[in-house]
C-alpha cells in the first residue's frame, strides 16, 4: 500500500516567515534513531569552523534522545546551537514549523527508502542536505534544491559547510522552484494518479518503467 506525507492543499497558499540568510536555521525531523545519523550530525555541526555556528533545532523521539543530549550537554559549543525540540506536532502546525526554517538537514548513514520527511520539506520549498542512501538517490538526483553527500563524518562536515554558505548567498536555492517540483512529481494527486495508473494496468506500468 502507498505511504502518503501528511502535506495537504493547505500549503500550497502558506506563505513562509524565515530568518534572515545571514543568520540561519537548520532542522532534522525525524526518529531519533541509529540510522539517522545524528551524532554524526552533531560532530559535523562542532567541527563548521563557523563562528558563530548557526542554529540547529532537532525534532523527533527516540531511542538516541539520552545520548544524544549528553553530547549536546557535555559540549559548550553546542550547547550554544542544537536543540532537542522533542515530538512535532501533525497537520497545520507541522506545516508552520518546517516552513520556519532556512534548511532541513537528514544525515542517514543507512537503511532509507525515500523518508517523506523529504517530500514535505519540499512541499514548503526547504533546501535539503542528505546523504545518498536508500532510495534518496530518486529524489535528489537532477534537483537543484538538493544538496547530497556520500555517508560519513567528513562528508558531512564539507557539504555542511558547502549547504551553509549558500543558504547565506541566497543565490543557489529556490523555494518557488522546490514547491513546484513537489506539485508535479510529489503531491497528493500526482502520486495517485501514478498509482491508479498501475493499479489499473500493473504489467504495462512496470514494463515501462523496466525500459526506462
Amino acid at each position: 500500500m502507498p505511504c502518503f506525507h501528511q502535506i495537504d492543499s493547505s500549503i500550497y497558499q502558506f506563505k513562509p516567515s524565515v530568518t534572515p540568510l545571514s543568520q540561519p536555521r537548520l532542522a532534522y525531523f525525524g526518529r531519533l534513531v541509529g540510522n539517522k545519523g545524528i551524532p554524526f550530525l552533531l560532530d559535523a555541526w562542532s567541527r563548521l569552523d563557523i563562528l558563530p555556528l548557526p542554529s540547529l533545532d532537532i525534532w523527533g523521539s527516540g531511542e538516541l534522545k539520552a545520548e544524544l543530549d549528553n553530547i549536546i550537554r557535555k559540549s559548550p559549543l553546542l550547547s550554544s546551537c542544537v536543540t532537542l525540540k522533542g515530538p512535532y506536532p501533525n497537520g497545520l502546525e507541522y506545516v508552520n514549523i518546517l516552513s520556519s526554517y532556512n534548511g532541513l538537514v537528514l544525515p542517514s548513514q543507512s537503511t532509507e527508502g525515500l523518508p517523506l520527511v523529504l517530500l514535505e520539506a519540499a512541499s514548503v520549498g526547504l533546501p535539503i542536505l542528505t546523504t545518498r542512501v536508500g532510495g534518496i538517490p530518486d529524489f535528489a538526483n537532477s534537483n537543484p534544491d538538493v544538496v547530497m553527500v556520500e555517508v560519513g563524518q567528513d562528508a558531512l562536515r564539507l557539504g555542511l559547510k558547502y549547504f551553509l554558505n549558500h543558504i547565506q548567498r541566497g543565490t543557489k536555492f529556490s523555494r518557488t522552484r522546490h514547491i513546484s517540483l513537489f506539485l508535479s512529481q510529489y503531491s497528493r494527486p500526482a502520486i495517485e494518479s501514478v498509482w491508479l495508473r498501475m493499479l489499473d494496468n500493473p504489467s504495462m506500468f512496470f514494463s515501462e518503467r523496466t525500459a526506462l
